[in-house]
């Protein structure tokens, strides 16, 4: 059953995040096949800006009950925290499929929406502008584009960086 725990309480009278996390830790350890309790902790972890361990934590919450929104919420948000705002949307499309006409839903899948807009934009500001001597195409992984003196001496080059894929050629 989704119930009210310590951890609740110390995270909305206190706003003792840490005391919140150490509290449903000690739960997960009595009861470490509650879905709430990792989701709970998530939501502490998010507050405390600790975003991997909180995705980490949406991440066993759907696990344990895929069918519950409130954990695909918490792993959506997460994942926008995170910057991986493709992934967010289809956490949040997954959400309102069990949840629909939820408006915070919407709105934060519109906010995942305008997030990836906004990093494509940032990525590559005028694809037109793209060509001889630059980048063409976009990074495909997430990460910016990077043109190496290396790679124009070659003339031209498929360079992978961290998250990154770009065609190069030189001028």
């Amino acid at each position: 059953p989704r119930s009210r725990g310590l951890g609740d309480v110390y995270k909305r009278q206190e706003r003792d995040y840490e005391g919140a996390v150490q509290a449903f830790s000690e739960a997960i350890v009595l009861d470490p096949s509650n879905a709430v309790l990792y989701s709970n902790r998530s939501g502490a972890y998010l507050a405390m800006s600790h975003v991997s361990k909180a995705f980490k934590d949406a991440e066993e919450a759907v696990r344990l009950d895929p069918t519950w929104p409130k954990a695909l919420a918490r792993r959506a948000t997460a994942e926008h925290a995170l910057t991986r705002f493709i992934t967010a949307q289809a956490t949040w499309r997954k959400a309102l499929q069990l949840d629909p006409g939820n408006e915070a839903y919407e709105k934060a899948l519109q906010a995942a929406k305008d997030g990836e807009a906004l990093q494509t934009k940032e990525r590559n500001p005028d694809p037109h502008k793209a060509g001889r001597g630059g980048a063409l195409g976009c990074c495909v992984r997430g990460a910016a584009c990077r043109v190496t003196p290396r790679a124009a001496m070659w003339g031209f080059a498929w360079l992978h960086y961290a998250n990154a894929c770009l065609l190069y050629t030189s001028p």
